[in-house]
């Protein structure tokens, strides 16, 4: 059992809607402080990446082992750093080669990674600790 698609549609359509101006009219210039939800709901978008891409092949087993969803947990969190830090390089190549700064500061990559973090932890936590366990009493319903 996945993250159906739809969530991860709006999610992605929503932070792509907020980023493109925010490069575009450099709002990050004035509102240094617009970065931090952009990598809180990318951070979220990536973990539910990571429940409709892998998500079936845990589930059957998730409440097995007490900690099971601890290491699921962790394995999406990782996931969504691995991506971060591919973003990262990303910005960072854009500030390299073209005339637009993509990238702060060390501290401001920091902060974005940070930011990454908890928005994947929270929505993997979400996921695994209240909605999954929804989906399996619905299926143990249907099965039984």
């Amino acid at each position: 059992m996945t993250v159906s698609l739809k969530p991860i549609v709006i999610f992605f359509v929503v932070v792509f809607i907020i980023y493109i101006p925010t490069m575009i009219f450099q709002w990050y210039v004035d509102l240094p402080w617009i970065d931090i939800p952009l990598h809180l709901m990318g951070g979220a978008w990536v973990a539910l990446l990571f429940f409709r891409l892998f998500g079936d092949l845990f589930f059957e087993k998730l409440y097995e082992h007490k900690y099971e969803a601890a290491r699921v947990l962790i394995l999406a969190v990782a996931f969504s750093v691995l991506i971060g830090v591919f973003w990262e390089f990303f910005e960072y190549l854009l500030t390299q080669y073209t005339p637009i700064e993509f990238q702060g500061s060390l501290t401001d990559t920091m902060g974005d990674l940070l930011m990454d973090i908890l928005g994947s932890l929270a929505m993997a936590y979400f996921i695994l600790f209240y909605l999954f366990p929804k989906k399996r009493q619905v299926v143990s319903q249907l099965e039984g």
